[in-house]
């Protein structure tokens, strides 16, 4: 599947912005698994070994929202962005 195919008009574009390193945004990132709840529920316990604790809080609050946009409102394609520098990268969900 082609990512163009994933831009429809129609097509949301959920933004999360964050104020925690751009090092944790890019484990984040490469880690999380968001093409299914099984995949994405396995990734997020990887991401939260690999995290320092005090960003755990923050964390869960954004897996809590990202797991409702993408499972419960079909939403497929995410920013991830820090507010503090130009770091951003994008996610898509291809099901």
């Amino acid at each position: 599947m082609k990512i163009s195919s994933l831009f429809k008009s129609k097509s949301r574009i959920e933004v999360f912005v964050f104020d925690i390193p751009d090092l944790i945004l890019t484990i984040i990132i490469s880690t999380l698994l968001i093409e299914d709840e099984i995949s994405y529920d396995t990734s997020l316990r990887t991401i939260i070994d690999k995290i320092p604790t005090r960003f755990h809080d923050t964390i869960y609050r954004f897996s809590d929202q990202l797991k409702e946009l993408r499972f419960m409102k079909k939403s497929k394609l995410f920013v991830i962005s820090s507010y503090k520098t130009d770091f951003y990268r994008f996610m898509a969900a291809f099901t």
